[in-house]
């Protein structure tokens, strides 16, 4: 191969893959079946010095790599590749918090990278056709995955360690060591999943499942059979927390000649590590400790003996479950943490224990620590572990108790797993083991399992108390957008519980009513029970239906427009007027619109009570009379500031005590010179959610970045999402005469039909509107804009920037519109609106 008339700018990389084809090549050539010599050959190195003298010296040739000896592969090795490196013998003088940490997970790239990088590739270029580096496809092996079974291999003290894509694929490998005719000792308290792929998977293939009690030693040695294979447990158990004698267990199980197999997920390598214990297989859950943040799924292997070791490598790569490279990565950054969450999290989990069975509500705490199992059961694990794990169940004697405490704790997180940092709780019976069949069910209903995480142990104590209290009736029911408490007070993103509403026990609403807490939950809940009618109450604030500051008039209007367009018989009581504050002319049409189109209106009615039917339906009463019965009611209900609750007298902070919120000045300071506050808190300022996004970008540029720009929160755009779409920035009619003058103010309208509404049969008679309102003045500066139809948040977000920069009615005269469009009758519009006068007439676009 000529290697001649390379560009001068050829660097030292491709160079060397020039050098490397062209010397494989020669090697091909010459049939020399011993493979290629340890150093260049003369002619190579003759290529060497012509492109030496081509390209000059500053190139470091000595760098240049060849093949050193040729590689010896049979096809039958393959799925053992990477070779796992014995750590049974390893002794590590680091303490296992260093363990976590001091890894070197690729010591052979060139590059020497300080963390491991993700191989994101499926295949691997070889040396040649009967050549075979390390790896070659991803599924058999990869380097990123190398480096975390290395890691997991050191920790557990293993021969070898292999990852599988969940907890449950490194379940069912340690499965698939049994053959058909094989037996199976289990213990009978164990996890869900595992009890599922034991009874209704592996007893399909021929394999006899049979449970024991493996903290029974007598027990398990009289269950054991000639052809009992492998003895599976936890200890602790999940979720009762039992635990086994894991060298006692170890030690029968080889008299027997019998594998010892540990699911070892509530106890990370860390706290414990069974094989140093006799324990033959040592299975993980990696979604738990190893990852920590409950963001990726894994599984892990680890086992004691290296014959035994080919035979999960085999079973890792024939089944095609390993883990892939990118979790993988995940898995080793969550490594370097484990230790640290891991000692946080224990000893938050023991005070939160001893909190527990101290609480006259608690009838039971399953725990291995202190108060939490007998002295026997203590002493055998303290024994085996250097700590009780982050894991705690408890009963209550009530399983309506135990629902209402997990539905009142704003810490704890409702959801399966466990071993994240953040806290959670399940109700094992209905959740993570609910695969097990209700008459092979052994744990007690009102089951409660916590997992500890590591926020501060003081909030994790108090929002448990309160939920208690809650569900005790000692204190009334969180609301679902912020906390009931004093630590507190935080907006939280509502609950999404199962689409259909839970039928209540009459304890969580006096009422006894059906309460969902989604609307998501009341459609399919009115779509299965086939109800249509509906009332809908409104109040003047805030609705919970929606994230963000809106007016509950707003949101109810809105609801009571979808809602009527699924089909529903939908009746809307209004105290008052529409739209409180915005123009009234709009807020009229918008209610005229919403009448032809179905929904129903009863104004000047204020609800005074609700009774429930025999038939499930609501009794609906105004001022104690009978209005009527409905399928279901929804309350757009208000938003209260709660300053006066954080106790902000004590800091000396000025707030208004009719509508709790804090008292700022233009620059958003409190009285408090240091404190500022922005966004709803605010007293005068406007609900919504871009406007506190806004004001907290202009502050901070402030305070730190030098500026002294202040948030201007006059001429905000906003749009109502009712049926037909209402926009409007500036002043409404009314507000214009009462802040400027009424003989200043001249107002412009026009209506327009859009040209979509004109091709659709059933709006082609509904008719858009639109109003200019200006100041005479001032040459005709636009001080209000507002629009009804569709898209108007589109448009009225263009036009607020024109408001804000001093808009005029000759400029909206100038400018040549876009035709057709249904925002060009802003450029053509000439009618005054006069008291008393009726909307002016127009065609469409």
């Amino acid at each position: 191969m000529a290697i001649s008339g390379l560009d001068q700018e050829l660097d030292a990389r491709r160079l060397e893959n020039a050098m490397w084809r062209s010397w494989m090549q020669e090697q091909a050539s010459s049939n020399k079946a011993a493979g290629p010599p340890s150093q260049p050959s003369d002619n190579t190195e003759g290529k060497l010095q012509r492109v030496r003298s081509s390209i000059g010296d500053h190139i470091d040739f000595s760098q240049i790599r060849y093949p050193q000896e040729k590689r010896s592969c049979r096809y039958d090795d393959l799925p053992t590749f990477p070779p796992r490196p014995n750590f049974a013998a390893f002794e590590n003088a680091l303490r296992p918090a260093s363990q976590c940490v001091v890894y070197d997970g690729c010591p052979e790239d060139p590059y020497h990278p300080s963390n491991t990088p993700i191989y994101q590739t499926a295949t691997f270029v070889q040396p040649s056709s009967s050549e075979f580096g390390p790896y070659d496809y991803t599924r058999s092996g990869n380097p990123t995955r190398t480096a975390l079974e290395k890691h997991v291999a050191m920790l557990e003290h293993a021969a070898a360690a292999f990852a599988f894509s969940s907890g449950m694929a490194a379940l069912h490998t340690v499965t698939r060591l049994l053959k058909q005719g094989d037996d199976i000792l289990v213990n009978e308290d164990i996890y869900g999943g595992m009890h599922r792929l034991l009874t209704q998977d592996c007893k399909h293939s021929g394999i006899q499942v049979r449970f024991v009690d493996t903290t029974n030693l007598d027990a398990v040695a009289k269950a054991i059979l000639p052809t009992t294979r492998i003895i599976h447990t936890e200890s602790p158990s999940n979720p009762r927390m039992r635990i086994t004698d894991l060298r006692a267990l170890a030690k029968l199980a080889h008299q027997k000649g019998v594998l010892l197999s540990v699911d070892s997920t509530m106890m990370p390598p860390v706290i414990c590590q069974p094989l140093l214990l006799g324990v033959d297989i040592v299975v993980h859950s990696a979604t738990k400790f190893f990852s920590g943040h409950a963001d990726c799924t894994g599984g892990l292997v680890c086992v004691r003996d290296p014959e035994l070791a080919h035979r999960v490598a085999f079973l890792q790569n024939a089944e095609g479950t390993a883990l892939a490279p990118f979790e993988c990565f995940l898995f080793l950054r969550g490594i370097k943490t484990m230790w640290l969450r891991v000692s946080r999290a224990q000893e938050n989990a023991q005070e939160i224990a001893k909190f527990l069975s101290r609480h006259p509500k608690v009838t039971g705490v399953f725990f291995p620590g202190p108060g939490g199992c007998d002295n026997r059961a203590l002493r055998i694990h303290q024994s085996q572990s250097s700590g009780p794990g982050c894991v705690i169940s408890f009963t209550t004697g009530s399983v309506g108790f135990s629902r209402r405490l997990l539905d009142a704790s704003r810490l704890f997180k409702t959801t399966v797993s466990f071993g994240s940092v953040n806290s959670l709780g399940e109700m094992p019976c209905t959740m993570s083991h609910a695969s097990i069949p209700a008459e092979q069910q052994t744990l007690p209903q009102d089951l409660v399992r916590l997992s500890v995480g590591i926020e501060d142990v003081r909030d994790l104590l108090l929002d448990l108390q309160r939920a208690l209290e809650t569900a005790s009736g000692q204190r009334e029911q969180p609301s679902n957008d912020q906390y009931d408490s004093r630590f507190e007070d935080l907006p939280v993103v509502p609950r999404l519980p199962g689409a259909i509403a839970e039928e209540t026990d009459g304890h969580d609403d006096p009422s006894g009513l059906q309460r969902s807490d989604s609307l998501v939950g009341f459609l399919a809940a009115q779509a299965q029970q086939k109800r249509p009618g509906l009332a809908l109450l409104g109040v003047a604030a805030v609705s919970v239906l929606t994230l963000g500051a809106l007016a509950a008039a707003r949101s109810q209007r809105r609801c009571a427009g979808f809602i009527a367009g699924f089909g529903f018989d939908v009746t809307v009581m209004v105290r008052s007027i529409l739209l409180r504050g915005f123009d009234q002319d709009i807020a009229n049409m918008i209610g005229q619109y919403m009448q032809k189109h179905g929904v129903n209106f009863a104004r000047e009615m204020v609800p005074s009570k609700f009774e429930k039917t025999a038939d499930g339906k609501v009794k609906v009463f105004v001022k104690d009379a009978e209005y009527g019965v409905f399928d279901t009611v929804l309350v757009a209900i208000g938003r209260t500031g709660l300053a006066s609750q954080l106790n902000v007298e004590a800091a000396g902070l000025s707030y208004n005590p009719k509508t709790g919120k804090v008292v700022v000045d233009d620059n958003d300071q409190t009285s408090v010179p240091n404190i500022f506050a922005i966004g709803d808190v605010c007293e005068g300022k406007p609900e919504l959610t871009p406007v506190a996004i806004q004001a907290g970008r202009m502050l901070t540029r402030r305070l730190f970045a030098g500026s002294t720009k202040k948030m201007d929160y006059t001429d905000i755009a906003t749009t109502v999402f009712t049926p037909i779409e209402y926009g409007c920035v500036g002043y409404s009619e009314d507000e214009a005469r009462e802040k400027i003058s009424k003989d200043r103010i001249k107002v412009y309208h026009c209506t327009a039909q859009p040209l979509e509404w004109n091709l659709n049969s059933e709006r082609k008679d509904d008719m858009g509107y639109m109003k200019l309102i200006v100041d005479k003045e001032e040459k005709e500066k636009v001080v209000g804009v507002h629009i009804l139809g569709p898209n108007a948040g589109e448009i009225i977000q263009g036009l607020s920037v024109a408001i804000r920069c001093g808009v005029t009615k000759e400029h909206f005269d100038d400018c040549v519109g876009i035709h057709p469009t249904y925002a060009e009758s802003y450029t053509t519009m000439t009618e005054e609106k006069t008291e008393g006068s009726a909307l002016p007439t127009k065609g469409g676009c």
